[in-house]
C-alpha cells in the first residue's frame, strides 16, 4: 500500500475526478460527498455523527464540501458520493468488463477489485426515468440516494475474495489474475478522463434497460390486481402462524440498531441488511422484506430482487403477491427451521399451489375458494410425501 502511494497520489485521484465531475455540471449541482469508514465502503457513523445529531449519511450535516471531503482522502480516511433524490447525478455501476465498456464515453472510474467500474453522468431534466436506481446480478445503477466510493479511496481486495468471485462464475480467471497483477489493486482511480456527460435512459447498456422495463411492467400489472393482503383473520384458529409472524421471530433483534451481513446471501462489505419497522432491507438489491417475503427468498423460490418491495425509486415491485408457490415456500421454510408448529395448517393458497403443480383439477378451476374434500386429502398426502 505504501509503495503504490509513491506512484499514484490519492489526493490527486480524487481531485482530478471532483474537475472532470463539476466541468458539465447543472449550475445548481452540490456534490453530496460524506464519509465512508477507513478501508471500508460503508458510512462513518462516527465521523457523520461528530458533525451533528444524527448517523444518517443522508442529514445535512454529513455533506462533505469539496474542500473538507479532499483532507479525508489526503488524512486516508474513504468519501462517498451519493447522487441524489434531488440532483440529476447518475452514478453507475457494472461489476464485469463486458457491461463496463457498454457504458457511453464519460466520466468513468475503477473500484478496488479493478474488474468492471463505475461511471458518472448527469440525467437529461427531460428524461422522466432519471436518475432512478436499477438493480441487476451484474451492476446497478445508483441515481436516487443510493452512492458509490470517488477515486482516491482504498478498500483491501483479496485474493480469496476474487477466488470465491470465480468459483461462483460471477468473474473469470483470467479477470483474476489480472485484477491481483495490476498495482492499484484496492484502490479507486480515474480510468476515462472525460467530463460526466449528459445521459438518457436509451443509452444505458441492455441488462439496465430490460431490468428497469420489467419492473415497470410488473408495476402497472399489479396496479391493475386488486391487492391480496397476508394479515392473519383474527379468532380464526385455523388460520397458518405463518401470516402473523415478523421478521425479528427469525432475524437476530439485537442488531435492529445498525446495518449487519444479510443473513441469507453475502456481499463484499458484509454491511448489507437492516432491520426498520418490522421490515428486513436488503441495501445491495434496495428492497424491504417481511418476514413472508424474507421467507420466500430463504426457501430459494424466489431471490431478493424478486421477492421484495423495491425501495422508492429502487430495486423493483415484489412478484410474491399473487403467487401461490410464494406462500407454499415460506411455509414449508417456517416449518422446516421452526417459527411455526409443526402442525400448522396449511395456507389455502398453498394447497391450490400444490393442486396446480399436480393437476388435482382442470385448469379452469385452479383459481381460489375451497376446496372439495377428495382433493383436499390428496393435497395433504402429497405435501406429507414429497416436501
Amino acid at each position: 500500500m505504501e509503495n503504490l502511494k509513491n506512484t499514484i497520489n490519492l489526493l490527486q485521484q480524487f481531485n482530478l475526478f471532483h474537475t472532470y465531475l463539476m466541468q458539465n455540471a447543472p449550475n445548481d449541482f452540490i456534490p453530496w460527498y460524506f464519509p465512508i469508514t477507513k478501508n471500508g465502503k460503508n458510512p462513518d457513523a462516527k465521523a457523520i455523527m461528530a458533525r451533528g445529531n444524527s448517523a444518517s449519511w443522508h442529514k445535512k450535516h454529513a455533506r462533505l464540501s469539496y474542500e473538507e471531503a479532499g483532507a479525508r482522502i489526503k488524512a486516508g480516511g474513504n468519501v462517498g458520493l451519493s447522487g441524489r433524490s434531488s440532483d440529476l447525478l447518475v452514478p453507475c455501476d457494472a461489476d464485469t468488463e463486458e457491461i463496463y465498456n457498454q457504458f457511453k464515453p464519460g466520466l468513468k472510474t475503477k473500484g478496488r477489485s479493478r474488474i468492471g467500474g463505475h461511471a458518472w453522468y448527469f440525467a437529461d431534466p427531460k428524461d422522466k426515468r432519471l436518475p432512478c436506481n436499477i438493480t441487476t446480478d451484474q451492476g446497478e445503477i445508483r441515481g436516487y440516494n443510493q452512492y458509490i466510493l470517488v477515486p482516491g479511496c482504498y478498500v483491501p481486495c483479496t485474493k480469496e475474495e476474487l477466488e470465491k468471485k470465480v468459483k461462483k462464475k460471477e468473474i473469470t480467471k483470467k479477470e483474476m489474475e489480472r485484477a491481483l497483477a495490476d498495482p492499484a489493486l484496492g484502490y479507486y482511480t480515474v480510468e476515462e478522463k472525460n467530463i460526466a456527460t449528459t445521459l438518457i435512459f436509451e443509452e444505458l447498456p441492455t441488462i439496465y434497460k430490460e431490468t428497469q422495463q420489467e419492473n415497470e411492467r410488473l408495476e402497472v400489472e399489479q396496479k391493475a390486481t386488486p391487492k391480496q393482503g397476508y394479515k392473519p383473520k383474527q379468532g380464526n384458529r385455523k388460520q397458518s402462524a405463518l401470516f402473523s409472524l415478523q421478521i425479528t421471530d427469525f432475524v437476530n433483534s439485537q442488531s435492529c440498531s445498525s446495518r449487519f451481513p444479510h443473513p441469507i446471501h453475502d456481499s463484499d462489505t458484509g454491511q448489507n441488511f437492516s432491520i426498520s419497522n418490522n421490515l428486513g432491507h436488503c441495501w445491495r438489491h434496495l428492497v424491504s422484506l417481511n418476514a413472508l417475503q424474507f421467507l420466500v427468498v430463504k426457501s430459494g423460490y424466489m431471490t431478493c430482487e424478486q421477492a421484495g418491495t423495491g425501495h422508492k425509486q429502487g430495486g423493483g415491485v415484489s412478484q410474491v403477491t399473487g403467487d401461490n408457490g410464494a406462500i407454499f415456500y415460506a411455509w414449508l421454510e417456517a416449518k422446516k427451521i421452526g417459527v411455526i408448529p409443526q402442525n400448522d395448517p396449511i395456507p389455502l393458497k398453498a394447497m391450490w399451489f400444490i393442486v396446480t403443480k399436480h393437476k388435482l383439477f382442470p385448469p379452469k378451476f385452479c383459481a381460489f375458494g375451497k376446496l372439495p374434500t377428495h382433493i383436499y386429502n390428496k393435497v395433504l398426502k402429497i405435501v406429507e410425501a414429497e416436501y
